[in-house]
């Protein structure tokens, strides 16, 4: 089984600079009659063509699995290897990507290992991803401070940063410091992020 995320330009030296090369060079690690799995709502064709190449049992988002999330739950569906549907519902929401978590589940599901509903309900609750809307709290000058790290480096990750940023609004400040290698995409990353702190430091 392989499986891709989201398809966004990033790493251009390596991927190219257009979603139709990065969703070429991603699609490189399908394998012929493998189960390919694919969290991108509109994948560029260059991935479906290499799916039909290898006659991949192709599961989509959007299509073969998905989420619905509201302001305090999410609902999960996803279907077999047979096509058979299995949801999950009233699902707590996650400190991660819930995007990934609908993924994750999907895969976990044509493994064929034993599914049941509250112990794959309980997993995600304790799933914790280091750096990804990864949550501390610091003692600052006698006050008590949030700190949110998160790892997202290209446009996909700025944005989905923004909408769990404007989700849970504070009081007081919030406070950006961000840093990307020279050669990184930090305009675009920013355009999408900018909105939501009052005040941006750079590295």
């Amino acid at each position: 089984m392989r499986w891709c995320l989201s398809i966004g330009v990033d790493h251009v030296d390596y991927l190219g600079d257009s979603r139709e090369s990065v969703a070429f060079e991603k699609a490189g690690i399908f394998r012929r009659g493998k189960p390919a799995l694919c969290g991108d709502l509109d994948p560029p064709q260059p991935l479906l063509d290499k799916v039909r190449e290898l006659d991949c049992p192709f599961f989509l988002r959007g299509r073969d699995f998905d989420l619905d999330s509201s302001v305090d739950h999410w609902h999960w569906r996803g279907c077999q290897l047979d096509g058979s549907p299995v949801e999950l519902r009233d699902l707590p929401l996650l400190d991660l990507p819930m995007e990934n978590a609908a993924l994750a589940l999907q895969a976990f599901l044509l493994t064929g290992l034993p599914w049941d509903a509250g112990k794959v309900r309980q997993a995600l609750l304790d799933t914790r991803i280091t750096g990804r809307l990864d949550r501390r709290e610091l003692l600052l000058q006698g006050r008590r401070v949030e700190l949110l790290l998160d790892v997202g480096h290209n446009p996909h990750a700025a944005e989905y940063l923004a909408r769990r940023l404007a989700a849970r609004p504070v009081k007081g400040r919030r406070l950006a410091v961000f840093g990307l290698s020279p050669t990184g995409q930090w305009r675009r990353w920013t355009r999408r992020a900018a909105a939501r702190p009052q005040s941006w430091r750079m590295l």
